[in-house]
């Protein structure tokens, strides 16, 4: 483990890198942001009102944040899949929970990301009978491919683990298989990925610096359920952006410093064993990193004290007014206070492009996110043009409505946050014709509190042709087909889960894949666990009995 132990249980991770010298980065003036609230308060009953909001919402975040129980629930998965593990690949195999679960920043019910933590070596011998350490790029990940099929495979084949494969991901850059365990919690389990465990450990110390951080996380969060940009998979920024994009702004406004700037003077490298690459890992954590806070806010000529719900109107207010998007880089390791350019030698290894986005309409504009550990890394990645058209168009509609807004306004977008429940969208042909065809003008409904809000607008999805449209709908296609194998080797050997849901049928036919719009939607379903099961009705249609799936929320 890297880091330092100091008296009284103090820790820092050290750090020698270019970090260590933003002390004389240009700094933004604004302290005007710090003390002026975004929220217009015209009385003293305004002022009351917005306390009452503050109050409601606070209470809110307490509630829907993780409860002991779930921990302990989140415990009990990670070792029986810790179990599985040892039994499949070596007893010295371990295994490190990471992601929002782990670091706090997420709701009850989130799903968790873990990996598996194993010697390459042993791996090596265990599926090649090679006693040596296995060459760094195709062989390790080799290694972590056949690792995550044969966990697969032994669950599927074995009674009492307690766990089911919902997915399996081996192809991919960072091999994962889906689990889930007692028909609820969702694991994703990945081999020997280290990296992101101290991306969690970053932002859980970001967490613990101040009570508003978790609470505007959260919000955001939900909002961006809310209005459709916030899924990887579909080209939206990830879960994991939109934290960053959080903390960047709460450094600016002066509620946080960066951790990563103010690293004592050390060498504090993580090599990855997966890509021969390393990483500087230093910030600042523990006690020092709350008396470094101390510090910055009494450097300053005032203490940023807006509210919870001011700052939730803040954030949208900057990303859509002050940020210059195309060219401002969100970096918490500079800081969110410097506000420096991609141009900037800071940059150096931030990779400005994306495959998915090549081709802009004129006047879109990237927006180019740090990763604060690999530092080539943009978080944009994920995005493609429809996706970043969707998150311009989101923060202006709400941008528009809180520009200027009384208390009432505020309090009608923290009233639709808190009555807002996720569940996981299930798309029919139709509605991908309508969401990706020629002549699309709106996504598909998700929420019927969405809609009626007149705070939240569906993001529009750009026209494309017939041909991305096909693809999309095999995509989906070919994911189905997947899980009905995996269910059908499940009820062959009599597995748990076989028992536990209804039984997968084929959702998309040759003839959808050519995007045909059928009378009768073909439901396209993610797999069950994420939140939400599938549960079968019955639909009379022109005096026809059609049987359809429905989503029903868990929690």
């Amino acid at each position: 483990m890297i880091g330092n132990s100091g008296r009284d249980g103090e820790l820092f991770i050290s750090s020698t890198s270019a970090t260590t010298q933003n002390s004389s980065s240009p700094v933004i003036d604004n302290t005007d942001r710090i003390s002026t609230s975004p929220v217009r308060v015209a009385d003293v009953k305004d002022r009351e009102q917005l306390k009452e909001i503050n109050r409601e919402l606070v209470q809110f975040i307490s509630r829907a944040v993780p409860s002991v129980d779930d921990i302990m629930s989140h415990n009990v998965v990670l070792d029986l899949v810790r179990d599985v593990a040892r039994r499949v690949l070596d007893p010295s195999a371990d295994i490190q929970m990471f992601g929002s679960a782990a670091s706090g920043l997420c709701e009850r019910g989130s799903d968790i990301d873990a990996t598996v933590i194993v010697d390459f070596a042993i791996l090596n011998k265990r599926f090649h009978g090679k006693n040596r350490a296995p060459s760094v790029g195709h062989e390790t990940r080799l290694l972590c491919s056949e690792a995550v099929c044969a966990i697969a495979k032994y669950i599927e084949g074995s009674n009492g683990t307690g766990l089911a494969v919902e997915g399996l991901i081996n192809g991919a850059k960072v091999p994962i298989v889906v689990l889930s365990s007692f028909g609820r919690q969702i694991i994703d389990v990945s081999i020997n990925n280290v990296l992101p465990t101290f991306n969690t450990k970053l932002l859980g110390e970001y967490s613990r610096l101040d009570d508003r951080v978790v609470g505007l996380v959260l919000c955001v969060k939900r909002w961006a359920k809310m209005t459709q940009v916030s899924d990887a998979k579909m080209g939206n920024l990830s879960s994991y952006s939109w934290s960053i994009l959080c903390l960047y702004y709460l450094q600016y406004v002066g509620v946080i410093p960066s951790l990563q700037a103010r690293a004592p003077p050390g060498v504090s490298l993580y090599n990855c064993p997966s890509s021969g690459r390393s990483f500087d890992v230093g910030f600042l954590s523990g006690r020092l990193a709350i008396v470094e806070k101390e510090l910055v806010e009494k450097s300053m000529s005032t203490r940023c004290v807006l509210s919870l719900a001011e700052l939730l109107c803040g954030f949208f207010m900057f990303y859509d007014r002050e940020f210059k998007w195309g060219s401002e880089v969100v970096s918490i390791r500079v800081g969110g206070r410097a506000r420096l350019s991609i141009t900037d030698p800071e940059f150096g290894l931030l990779s400005q492009g994306s495959r998915s986005m090549m081709e802009l309409p004129p006047g879109t504009e990237k927006i180019h996110i740090e990763d604060p550990f690999d530092l080539s890394r943009n978080l944009h990645c994920v995005m493609d043009t429809e996706g970043l058209i969707r998150l311009r168009k989101a923060f202006k509609d709400i941008a528009s409505k809180l520009d200027g807004a009384s208390v009432s306004v505020l309090s009608l977008l923290g009233k639709t946050l808190m009555s807002y429940k996720n569940v996981v969208p299930a798309f029919s042909t139709a509605e991908l014709n309508k969401r990706y065809g020629p002549g699309s003008s709106a996504g598909p409904t998700r929420q019927a509190n969405v809609n009626s809000s007149p705070l939240l607008t569906p993001s529009v999805a750009p026209t494309i042709d017939n041909e991305r449209a096909a693809e999309i709908v095999r995509n989906y296609a070919k994911q189905q087909e997947i899980l009905e194998k995996q269910l059908l080797n499940l009820q062959q050997r009599g597995g748990s889960a076989a028992t536990t849901s209804a039984p997968y049928q084929p959702v998309i036919s040759a003839a959808a894949a050519a995007v045909t719009t059928s009378t009768i939607p073909q439901v396209v379903r993610r797999h069950p666990g994420r939140g939400s099961y599938k549960q079968r009705i019955e639909s009379p249609r022109g005096g026809v009995v059609v049987p359809l799936w429905e989503t029903v929320d868990l929690w």
